[in-house]
């Protein structure tokens, strides 16, 4: 076999563990905010409060950013409002904005852009 073929298996498995590691990252962190949200609803005192955050993008490509707005607004109590005209920013609406919004912005781009940069690039 040449070394460019081992090359490309090796390739296509590496990203095929990363998609799948991401994939049940994801689903953790889209049960535990549904979990979240759902207490907030059916308990009578509410802990909600919500708030705008600006997440700084490391993100460049529109892909990359779409993928990232998108999986934000996908997880329950969260939902990408604008991305910024020079691209660098998202506009994110938070139901819980537990702490400061640069520890809100922080945790974002830990959980979901990071990851997904790691897939894509």
């Amino acid at each position: 076999m040449s070394d460019s073929i081992v090359r490309t298996v090796l390739d296509v498995l590496r990203r095929t563990s990363l998609w799948l590691r991401f994939s049940g990252h994801y689903l953790v962190e889209l049960v535990r905010s549904s979990l979240q949200v759902a207490a907030d609803v059916l308990t009578p005192a509410s802990r909600a409060r919500p708030g705008i955050v600006r997440m700084p993008l490391d993100a460049r490509t529109n892909l990359e950013i779409a993928l990232v707005a998108n999986l934000i607004s996908l997880t329950p109590g969260t939902l990408t409002i604008d991305v910024t005209p020079d691209r660098s920013a998202l506009f994110v609406h938070v139901m819980f904005l537990d702490g400061d919004e640069e520890q809100v912005a922080r945790s974002l781009k830990e959980s979901v852009e990071q990851p997904v940069l790691k897939l894509m690039r």
